[in-house]
């Protein structure tokens, strides 16, 4: 209308979102409790395993059980309980793909839960819950997040699954295998083996990662080439190579070089963010 004004107030609303949980149906479980579950409930948190070693376990569980919780070595599997009560194992990765590869995916196994913090906060959907939910377990050293070319990977790279069938799926990794072999055998001439895990968890996390990854730095490269054509799945390693990959670890030992991915992701978290 001429001659009038009209002042118009323009309010401004501000809606808060609440944060996601998780639906009345999921499972956060007891802190160390245990429970079976079928291995296709639970998801690797490291990228790669020594097949050797896979063989070798899975050959002893021929007379497993499948529809009873299988244990490794008289040990439930520890698992943390993530977003949403998905389930990540934490170690025994070789059994459990053993387990998998002798009697199925419906195998179950017996586990134990380490932590389920995040599970009652937190869904898959929150991209910030879950960056801090990898940012704690990387930090804790609960997931081994190094690609197969030792450099910092991001847990999105992770598998899903344990299925050999899966996209990404769990690599080989034969210096794994190597590194477990020489735990138990000695090299020529002497009557201890080379390596002899630390007793100490502030130095011996990821140890099995971090030998594997300095030997395959120092060790010459035919025998590397022997390593990975001819002992891709078996822990029949050779004397000779025994003993190459002693030397290795020996000059490593000696003259450290660079620090290992592992140790280099534990000096500087958010280089896996």
């Amino acid at each position: 209308m001429a001659g009038q004004l009209f002042l118009v107030a323009v309010v401004a609303v501000v809606i808060t979102v609440p944060k996601a949980a998780p639906s009345a149906a999921v499972d956060c479980r007891t802190v160390n409790s245990q429970s079976d579950v079928a291995i296709s409930t639970l998801h690797p948190t490291q990228p790669n395993v020594g097949l050797g070693e896979v063989e070798k376990k899975r050959k002893g569980l021929a007379d497993a059980d499948p529809d009873h919780g299988s244990l490794d070595d008289g040990e439930p599997v520890p698992v943390v309980v993530g977003p949403d009560g998905e389930l990540y194992l934490t170690d025994h990765h070789h059994f459990v793909l053993a387990l998998l590869l002798a009697k199925g995916e419906k195998a179950l196994v017996r586990i134990t839960v380490l932590e389920n913090g995040s599970c009652q906060s937190c869904t898959p959907s929150n991209d910030t819950c879950v960056h801090e939910f990898w940012e704690h377990m990387t930090k804790d050293h609960l997931t081994y997040l190094c690609s197969d070319d030792d450099k910092p990977m991001r847990y999105t790279s992770l598998p899903r699954s344990f299925a050999p069938d899966a996209s990404p799926k769990l690599q080989n990794d034969p210096y794994r295998t190597l590194v477990n072999v020489m735990r138990k055998k000695p090299p020529t001439g002497q009557t201890e083996p080379c390596l002899v895990r630390p007793e100490d968890p502030r130095t011996a996390y990821f140890w099995e990662f971090r030998m594997a990854e300095m030997i395959r730095r120092r060790i010459h490269k035919h025998d590397a080439d022997d390593l990975i054509q001819n002992y891709a799945e078996t822990t029949k390693i050779s004397q000779n190579l025994m003993d190459a990959a002693c030397s290795a670890w020996n000059e490593e030992h000696r003259n450290p070089g660079a620090k290992t991915c592992a140790e280099t992701i534990a000096d500087d978290p958010s280089l896996v963010d």
